[in-house]
C-alpha cells in the first residue's frame, strides 16, 4: 500500500502543477501542500509516503514560485494582468 499512496502522491502533484504554472493559483497549489504535510505527519512511519510527500511539496513550490517569477520578470509587476 505505501507504494500506491506514494504513486497518487505524484499523480496529484502533476494535477497540481498544472494550475500552478499555467494560472499561479497559489490557493490551489497551497491546499495541495497543506495536505501533503498532513500526510508526512500522519505517516511519519512509513518513509516512502513520507519522502514522497516532502518531495512532491518542493516541486509544488517550486512551480508555483517559478511561475511568479517568470510572469513578473515579463510584466515587472506581481499584480495579475
Amino acid at each position: 500500500m505505501p507504494t500506491w499512496a506514494a504513486i497518487m502522491l505524484v499523480a496529484a502533484t502533476s494535477i497540481g502543477v498544472i494550475p500552478a504554472i499555467t494560472r499561479q493559483d497559489a490557493g490551489f497549489v497551497l491546499v495541495l501542500v497543506w495536505a501533503f504535510i498532513a500526510i508526512i505527519n500522519k505517516q511519519a512511519a512509513i518513509p516512502v509516503v513520507t519522502t514522497t510527500a516532502l518531495i512532491t511539496v518542493i516541486v509544488l513550490l517550486v512551480a508555483l514560485a517559478g511561475s511568479v517569477l517568470f510572469r513578473y520578470r515579463r510584466s515587472g509587476s506581481l499584480m495579475p494582468s
